[in-house]
């Protein structure tokens, strides 16, 4: 356990950093999720598991002739809007979905 000072500084920390990502314009927040199945193949959708909650989300900045949309069940997503940007490996999605607990804490 960290001590209260600790505590108190790293809850400033926290939530300058929180206002800092939010006061930049370029920067968007991503969410990490694992697709669970897909939903059309046609039109690159997959169902997403974001921390529980099911998305449809467009895969289509994922996939490519060597890592087609039938491969994609299984794969750790950053979502954005509706959109799976980029593939992550499940030791740093699951690394950055306790650093947003984390937060979320801190601002509660």
């Amino acid at each position: 356990m960290h001590s209260l000072a600790t505590q108190k500084w790293i809850k400033k920390f926290v939530l300058i950093l929180v206002k800092c990502l939010i006061n930049l314009r370029k920067m968007c927040l991503g969410i990490p999720g694992q697709i669970i199945e897909i939903t059309d193949i046609v039109n690159k959708l997959a169902m997403v598991n974001i921390s529980g909650v099911k998305r449809e989300v467009n895969i289509a900045c994922i996939v490519d002739a060597e890592h087609p949309v039938e491969s994609c069940v299984g794969d750790w997503v950053l979502v954005h809007v509706g959109f799976a940007m980029n593939r992550l490996d499940e030791e740093e999605a699951t690394e950055t979905l306790k650093l947003l607990q984390e937060v979320a804490a801190v601002m509660n």
